[in-house]
């Protein structure tokens, strides 16, 4: 249970009488006037809320303060009563809810009992006819959780899922091992081989239930390592064939090189031949394959490249031959890549001399060619409009490979983007202009896009109420373009879909006004808030 403090401060100007630890009466001091000073009554309480039922004790505080920051005498006394609840039990077993307490220091605590009944307990506390009240809720606890778990093992590694019933608030796992957990869905890893019984314990403020399974934990079976591999050049293609459910792998490929990949692709920096050793393991233990690998000297490669322009835009294919393991390009214009098959466009039009050179551990080999980029053409500018209410779906289809896009909609609206979605404020006709550019030129195209005035919109909505916080999902339909929320509590939003939260319980006729350019509509419900 959540616990903060709650307090009620009430100033009172009070006229206080009680009385000393001889009996006597104590009155508090006066002012020169003769008037007795004031004080402020408070009472608090260190929880929210109580539950029905509960056996211990939740203690109340009354503090009481004269004007000039000190505390009455001792011996003042203060009256508490309660509308639910109790101070305790006479001795003929009767609730106690009126009792008196004596304040010392200016304090006194006082101990209160929820008992069987939901509600709110109203508790005064007062000195003469001034009073300090608190509200404490007394709720009824949740039912006692119904413990249950599922498992699922690996191995020596058992995953437990929590499936217990009745909102549990805390958990207790004993593995049977002599270890345990408090997490939901632990998972847990047994020292050896074996049946275990576990235990889960499920709980929440109004008690626990246990549920006990046998967990039976087998290592299985070690794995059977084994491999293939494919020898292309200096970069070889290794192919796992291990069976027996193995879960890792380490490959060691000779050369200094290791991988955890299941089916790794190597090259080597040298011709010759290379001992691969695999190892495979799962929880029951690892097995090791080796076999020789060698790897030819080959040659060098000789470099071979095809273009392909589109505008400004160029793909360069490489079609070297000899099995080249490395890649250079020089564009012409000072950039380079070191990518095999790159694209690459260029910032204006020119001829351009490509190099490409290429490499293996056996030598290097060069290719030239030209490049030619054009200048563009200016753009031909087209575009298609579709209507849906107030809303239009604008596809540029313009040609000649425009570069930039600018819309103006007719209503003061306008956009960059290639394919916007506009909604307009109001039937009518709107021109619509589309310029297109590229950096051969510009061009536009105009037409009129006509938006009607459709039909007027139809209320409604759904709401989830969550304590006092209630949640209006909009659920008109026809388009509407404005909302007007009004929550029977005075108060009003005009967002389409609200979070309000009400003050307090009760039942509240909540209100959707909706509009747009064809009409209005409205609708309501109750809500009632718990």
């Amino acid at each position: 249970m959540t616990r903060f403090r709650f307090a009620l401060f009430l100033a009172l100007g009070l006229f206080l009488a009680a009385c000393n630890k001889d009996g006597n009466p104590v009155a508090l001091p006066t002012d020169p006037g003769g008037n007795a000073q004031q004080v402020t009554l408070t009472l608090t309480t260190n929880v929210s809320q109580v539950e029905t039922g509960a056996t211990s004790a939740t203690m109340l505080r009354v503090s009481a303060v004269k004007g000039d920051g000190t505390a009455p005498a001792d011996g003042t006394e203060a009256k508490l009563n309660t509308s639910l609840g109790n101070f305790g039990v006479d001795s003929g077993g009767k609730p106690i809810q009126l009792t008196t307490v004596t304040l010392t220091g200016g304090t006194a605590q006082v101990a209160f009992f929820p008992g069987a009944t939901a509600g709110v307990a109203n508790i005064l506390a007062s000195i003469g006819t001034n009073v300090a009240t608190l509200n404490l809720p007394i709720v009824t606890p949740p039912p006692v959780p119904v413990a249950d778990f599922t498992f699922a093992q690996t191995g020596l590694s058992v995953l437990f899922a929590d499936a217990s019933t009745g909102n549990p608030t805390h958990y207790r796992w004993q593995f049977g091992d002599g270890t345990e957990s408090t997490e939901r869905n632990p998972q847990h890893v047994y020292a050896t081989a074996g049946t275990y019984i576990v235990t889960l314990t499920a709980g929440n403020s109004a008690g626990d239930s246990n549920k006990s399974q046998f967990v039976p934990v087998s290592l299985g079976t070690p794995p059977k390592a084994a491999f293939t591999f494919e020898v292309q050049g200096s970069e070889v293609h290794f192919v796992n064939r291990s069976t027996g459910g193995a879960t890792s792998w380490t490959w060691n490929f000779g050369d200094g090189v290791q991988s955890g990949d299941r089916d790794p692709v190597h090259t080597y920096a040298h011709s010759g031949a290379y001992t691969v050793v695999l190892t495979a393991t799962n929880d029951a233990g690892s097995d090791h394959a080796s076999d020789v690998v060698t790897v030819a000297g080959g040659t060098p490669p000789v470099a071979k490249f095809n273009s392909q322009v589109s505008g400004k835009q160029v793909n360069f294919i490489d079609q070297s031959t000899g099995t080249p393991t490395a890649w250079h390009w020089d564009f012409g214009d000072n950039t380079t890549s070191t990518e095999e098959n790159p694209v690459h466009t260029y910032a204006s039009a020119g001829n351009y001399t490509v190099v490409l050179t290429v490499s293996n551990d056996a030598g290097s080999d060069h290719a030239n060619g030209v490049v030619a980029i054009a200048a563009d053409q200016p753009p031909v500018a087209a575009f298609t409009a579709t209507p849906n209410g107030h809303q239009v779906n604008f596809v540029d289809q313009s040609t000649g490979n425009p570069t930039s896009w600018s819309w103006s909609f007719g209503d003061g609206g306008a956009s960059t983007q290639r394919n916007p979605i506009h909604t307009y404020a109001a039937a009518g006709n709107y021109t619509v202009t589309l310029t297109v550019a590229n950096d051969g030129g510009s061009a536009q195209a105009s037409k009129v896009v006509t938006i009607a005035a459709g039909d007027p919109p139809k209320a409604a909505f759904e709401f989830v109420v969550n304590n006092k916080q209630v949640n209006f999902v909009d659920r008109s339909t026809n388009h509407p373009t404005s909302y007007l929320w009004t929550f029977g509590d005075h108060t009003s939003s005009s967002a389409q879909s609200p979070i309000h939260t009400y003050a307090a319980s009760g039942t509240y006729t909540v209100t959707l006004d909706v509009s747009n350019d064809a009409g209005s509509d409205s609708i309501s419900q109750a809500v009632t808030i718990p």
